[in-house]
């Protein structure tokens, strides 16, 4: 097959990615400043007559956008292809949001103020799908235009139709930022997937959709605006008559001054002289892009993925574990550090709930975001690791679908704890660290330094990630010398060259000494360095608490925990891949091989060190779990490659299987008739909290001076999110005077004795001995299980008169 592009000029990485990185630059400010309600009372001022922001706002309309297409559909078909690819991701990724997250209109946030053009809407606000659509034709136009003066009036016209739906009182600055970021980005990966797989011509079905389309734009369609009805049905005849126009007149009377889109060409090998440098991963391929079949299937995949386990846990009713409540407490005070972990989690959870609100699904948003993103860095690292080998597409689909169906990250999606980020950090790492060990740029060594540091501030554990690179540097010069030393021929494990080095890195033997690799590590540091002075400044109660739970105390041997904590290991990679890689690992082919040695040198160090500690002392299963980002790729390349790719199929049905269980525990006990109980049920601690937070909520409105305290750190954060903003800021008793949560850190009952409190505990007895007065005035009685009540007693009191021992 012919592919679309025969000789492209490339689009500028700054305009491809200016723009949406401008978007959420934008969005981080009005997040920042909190003025999303503020700018959104700016452009909804009625500076312009009504008429004017109706029109500007029908320019994002979808039926408008098919109407250009028709206009273009026999002439241009290759871009009215891009446009239907970019529509359908567009709907996608529009419409879920707003179905899934609800945000509400601002009609229902500021009521009057509001002024309203058109119809009131009140649900599904977050994106703004006209501006959406909007940004996918200007995303057309950049790409397709071949005098680019012409975006100099076409990206004003796409902005104006974002801001109308401000103006117009159906959407929040926040929706229409990222709706424009979501559009441009559609748009792009409409013409990239065009480009892919070689669209040149619009079947019949195309077209008899986009003339539907105008048809019913200018017969039936009302879109409650009564002031650009005319307007409406005047873009539809004009397409519909352009497009008869174009189907009858030969083809040499009517040209267009369009150009191909501005793709990198493919045609010319990598490094040739005349190629230009490309933005999109399409080197080496003539026709169909492999690499791209590989990045859309594994796309597809992560999709589907997440959506299943979106209904599935709404589906299991799956509450917020306390972990996850503790965390939102702390997301609604920003700072450099927190009593048990690093800021990065409580950052991500804030930007989940300014984007979607403060509901679980808000908090969760960056766990279900990041595990893909993590795969697709796994895909991206890992071709370019194989990139010399004839299947390197297909060894990264192959680690990208192993990740993405791990157990760990199954699990880890329905639940936002810090993994995700830390994953999604370590794979960002692996990758930036193998861009630059091949070119040596600048850029690319401080791109590996921010992900270490944004990794360190994510978990500690971070750490194992640098030492990943000092002992690959340290390979490769060992290897060096002992190549150097035996003959010059090149061994056939040995990587290709591929930029300044003989052996597929710049002098990799030489990178600990390269002060670029240095100043990467000076970059870290900066990024860290406000927590350790956090740290510094609360006594180190991050890193106390680590030594603390992991028992470093009361060290000694513990062949049983070793046992039990590997046996996790299985449970959390998935059986068949955990087995696969202890095999690899034992196998001297493996050691030979520098690709295979690399991912080894990212994931080995880590699963020995906390093997040995909980030999020694103590360690959590899910504390190795980050060493899966380099581990999972190292055995599906080395399955792939050795034709073992039935063990690959085996791994992932297998993982697919556990989660497949683990989501749908519950039915699969229904089915089989078995009564569930504490110990056979793994959900029974995330259910019945929303009980719990209504009846504080009711007792906090009842009482209006009362503030929430209690002595348990657990019942504390899950009534302080489900009990209401009342509920948000409780205060803690702590009867020994000592720091064991980042409640007794900053919320003690000690700073602010004196008042009404509604004290919850699970004790009937407890608050009697620690208030001058008080009285139980509920019990709120949750059953879970058969042999499982949940019991909270909820008093009244007044003043705090404990005082510790």
């Amino acid at each position: 097959m012919t592919p679309l592009l025969d000789a492209p000029r490339p689009l500028s990485p700054a305009l491809v990615w200016g723009l949406p990185l401008a978007m959420l630059a934008g969005m981080a400010l009005v997040l920042v400043q909190g003025g999303n309600a503020h700018w959104f009372l700016v452009f909804n001022q009625p500076r312009l007559p009504d008429g004017v922001w109706a029109a500007f706002t029908t320019l994002g309309d979808s039926l408008t956008a098919f109407c250009i297409l028709l206009a273009l559909a026999r002439r241009r078909p290759d871009m009215v292809a891009a446009g239907l690819i970019a529509a359908v991701f567009a709907t996608l990724l529009t419409q879920l949001p707003k179905h899934v997250l609800d945000v509400a209109r601002p009609v229902m946030a500021l009521g009057d103020a509001v002024h309203v053009i058109g119809p009131t809407l009140r649900h599904g606000s977050f994106p703004s799908g006209h501006t959406t659509t909007a940004f996918v034709m200007l995303a057309l136009a950049a790409a397709f235009l071949r005098n680019r003066a012409g975006l100099l009036w076409l990206f004003p016209l796409a902005a104006l139709a974002g801001v109308s739906r401000i103006a117009v009182g159906a959407h929040w600055p926040l929706d229409v930022l990222a709706g424009a970021a979501l559009g441009w980005v559609c748009g792009m990966t409409g013409v990239w997937i065009a480009h892919g797989i070689g669209l040149r011509r619009l079947n019949a079905w195309a077209q008899g959709f986009l003339l539907l389309a105008a048809v019913y734009y200018l017969t039936g369609y009302d879109s409650r605006q009564p002031l650009t009805d005319g307007l409406e049905k005047g873009i539809a005849l004009a397409a519909l008559l352009t497009y008869l126009w174009t189907y009858w007149l030969p083809p040499g009377r009517f040209r267009l001054r369009l150009g191909t889109p501005s793709f990198p060409c493919a045609a010319l090998p990598r490094n040739s002289p005349g190629r230009p440098k490309s933005f999109l991963p399409l080197e080496g391929r003539t026709e169909r892009s492999e690499g791209f079949r590989g990045g859309l299937i594994l796309l597809s995949v992560c999709a589907t993925l997440a959506l299943w386990r979106l209904w599935a846990r709404q589906h299991a009713g799956v509450e917020l574990f306390f972990d996850e409540a503790y965390y939102w407490g702390w997301s609604r005070h920003l700072d450099w550090g927190y009593y048990s972990k690093p800021p990065m989690v409580a950052w991500v959870i804030r930007l989940g709930t300014e984007l979607f609100g403060p509901s679980e699904t808000g908090i969760r948003a960056g766990a279900a975001l990041l595990y893909p993103l993590t795969a697709g860095l796994i895909f991206l690292f890992t071709r370019r690791l194989f990139a010399h080998e004839p299947e390197a597409d297909a060894i990264a689909l192959a680690a990208g679908l192993a990740f993405i169906t791990l157990p760990v990250v199954s699990f880890g999606s329905w639940f936002m704890t810090t993994d995700a980020p830390l994953m999604f950090f370590g794979a960002l790492a692996i990758w930036a660290y193998l861009r630059a060990a091949e070119t040596n740029r600048w850029r690319d060594w401080l791109l590996l330094g921010a992900a270490l540091g944004l990794g360190a501030l994510s978990k500690y554990t971070m750490v194992f990630f640098a030492l990943g690179i000092g002992l690959h540097s340290l390979f490769q010069a060992d290897r060096r010398r002992r190549l150097a030393s035996r003959s010059p021929s090149r061994s056939k494990n040995e990587l290709a060259p591929a930029g300044g080095g003989s052996d597929g890195f710049s002098e990799p033997g030489a990178q600990l000494t390269n002060p670029r690799l240095w100043a990467a590590g000076l970059l870290a540091l900066a990024l860290l360095a406000p927590n350790l002075i956090w740290n510094a400044q609360h006594q180190f109660a991050s890193f106390k608490h680590t030594a603390e739970i992991s028992h470093l105390d009361r060290a000694g041997l513990r062949p049983a925990e070793l046992a039990s904590f590997v046996a996790a290991q299985f449970g959390l990679m998935g059986p068949v891949l955990m087995t696969g890689l202890a095999l690899l690992l034992l196998r001297r082919a493996t050691w030979r091989d520098e690709r295979l040695v690399l991912l080894a040198c990212f994931s080995l160090p880590a699963l020995l060190a906390f093997c040995g500690l909980a030999l020694t002392s103590r360690a959590f299963a899910n504390w190795a779990a980050f060493a899966y980002v380099a581990a999972t790729p190292l055995v599906a390349a080395a399955w792939w490659r050795s034709g073992r790719r039935g063990w690959l199929t085996l791994a992932l049905a297998t993982n697919l299987a556990l989660g497949a269980g683990l989501y749908h525990w519950h039915d699969i006990a229904r089915a089989l008739d078995q009564t569930l109980v504490r110990k056979t049920d793994p959900y029974h601690r995330v259910h019945g909290w929303s009980a719990l937070g209504r009846e504080v909520a009711e007792e906090l409105a009842a009482h209006p001076d009362a503030r929430l305290a209690g002595e348990a750190r657990d019942l504390l954060a899950q009534a302080s999110f489900y009990g209401g903003p009342r509920a948000a800021d409780p205060l803690i008793h702590n009867p020994e005077d000592r720091i064991r949560n980042h409640f007794d850190l900053t919320a003690s009952l000690r700073s602010q004795p004196h008042g009404e409190f509604l004290f919850i505990t699970y004790s009937e007895t407890v608050p009697l001995k620690l208030f001058r007065e008080g009285e139980r005035v509920r019990i709120v009685s949750t059953p879970l299980l058969p042999d499982l009540t949940r019991v909270i007693y909820l008093w009244r009191v007044r003043d705090y008169v404990w005082t510790a021992p």
